[in-house]
């Protein structure tokens, strides 16, 4: 059974993820499902409670560019400068290793509390429509997830803008609430197919 915990329990679904298990919780974009980035167990119940394709990698998120810098020490200047610049994108670090902070208060503290990278990615089921309320996330992952924090709705409903920079030019390999023209005048960079 799914356990439901209100906002205020950040410690306990912190605890949860450092126990190997998975857990629902609100980010700007849409709501996410996140475990602990190094634990593979974690990452395989993902994969089947959403009936994920395996050839899908998933995306993680930290709190803060600190905290990029903690547990991506390897990240350059100018993979830095985007995620300072931009918000609601995942950044496709050298590593190849797609990386996202949010914007939403929650999720950051949330992300913060539990003191590594968590993968996460859309709470639904795959195939189907991004979820945007923890009511509808519940429908979908009862008796699938650990926990779904029951937080309100997510702002934008549109997944983040994955993008890459390669060669001094930056790539979008999946269009979400940031376009090619709010990149462009916020960085700088030339936008390439």
């Amino acid at each position: 059974m799914t356990k439901l915990l209100k906002p205020g329990q950040i410690a306990e679904g912190a605890a949860i993820i450092k126990a190997g298990g998975i857990v629902a919780f609100r980010t700007e974009t849409v709501y996410g499902l996140g475990c602990d980035a190094a634990n593979t167990e974690a990452i395989e119940k993902i994969y089947i409670a959403k009936n994920r394709p395996h050839e899908k990698a998933l995306p993680q998120q930290v709190s803060s560019v600190a905290d990029l810098k903690e547990f991506f020490p390897d990240t350059d200047a100018a993979h830095m400068n985007l995620f300072r610049k931009l918000k609601h994108v995942t950044v496709v670090l050298p590593s190849g290793i797609a990386v996202r902070i949010p914007s939403d208060g929650f999720a950051r503290k949330f992300l913060r509390a539990c003191e590594t990278p968590l993968a996460v990615t859309s709470a639904n089921i795959s195939g189907q429509p991004s979820r945007l309320t923890w009511r509808e996330v519940y429908a979908d992952l009862n008796g699938k997830v650990d926990a779904i924090f029951m937080n309100g709705k997510s702002k934008l409903g549109v997944p983040s803008t994955i993008i890459k920079l390669a060669g001094g030019k930056l790539q979008i390999i999946r269009q979400g609430s940031v376009t090619a023209e709010q990149i462009t005048k916020k960085t700088g960079y030339c936008i390439i197919k």
